[in-house]
């Protein structure tokens, strides 16, 4: 069993102008770049 605690950082004047589609896409990013971390503590 993995447990992982992710915290994505967007700032304030960062996240004002984001549409939903940008942040949806800010958070696959953030969980695809620890697929490999996932990958390596479930095994």
């Amino acid at each position: 069993k993995a447990e992982l605690l992710v915290g994505i950082h967007i700032s304030p004047e960062e996240f004002s102008a984001m549409t939903n589609e940008q942040f949806l896409a800010k958070i696959e990013s953030t969980m695809q770049s620890l697929l490999p971390l996932y990958a390596l503590s479930n095994r």
